[in-house]
């Protein structure tokens, strides 16, 4: 399976941004393709390599256009219950009763009406599940939950 990297530039800059990805991922992964979105500025990346040692080189890689670049643990269909489903199985396993986290969701597009509302119902799906407790300030984790349109990516950070 493709690992899938989402990277943000100015508008305008998709061109140059998706030059820069490819200068710095093709020596290592030849089949590297960036897709450009319907969202100015949003570039995805499809990698044979992991997505996360993908985006630890694009991070240490000098370029001008990118601006952010954050790595899928798991990619689905923008849907709340799966993107929901898709969160819990990622944290089974890390997340704990005597765990805290914050939710962070960015929304490009009209499938779900509000990433404060995805925020919100993901946050007491891990509360009922692993009774984790909600920490904006100082989390131990953070879920970032991206969606671009139809697709959604979602990425579990340690902090």
């Amino acid at each position: 399976m493709r690992g899938l990297i989402l990277v943000t530039t100015k508008p305008g800059r998709e061109e140059s941004g998706e030059i820069e990805v490819l200068d710095c991922l093709l020596r290592y992964d030849p089949t590297v393709e960036v897709r450009r979105t319907e969202f100015a500025g949003v570039l995805l990346v499809e990698t044979a390599l992991p997505p996360q040692n993908a985006s630890d080189l694009l991070r240490k890689f000098e370029m001008t256009a990118v601006l952010k670049v954050v790595p899928f643990d798991i990619c689905i269909k923008t849907d709340v219950k799966e993107i929901v489903a898709a969160v819990v199985q990622l944290a089974a396993g890390l997340i704990n009763s005597s765990s805290t986290f914050a939710v962070a969701c960015t929304r490009r597009g009209r499938f779900i009406s509000s990433s404060v509302e995805v925020e919100k119902i993901i946050g007491e799906a891990l509360t009922k599940a692993f009774g984790a407790r909600v920490n904006l300030e100082n989390p131990m984790f953070l879920i970032r939950v991206e969606i671009v349109g139809e697709v959604t990516g979602v990425t579990l950070e340690r902090k």
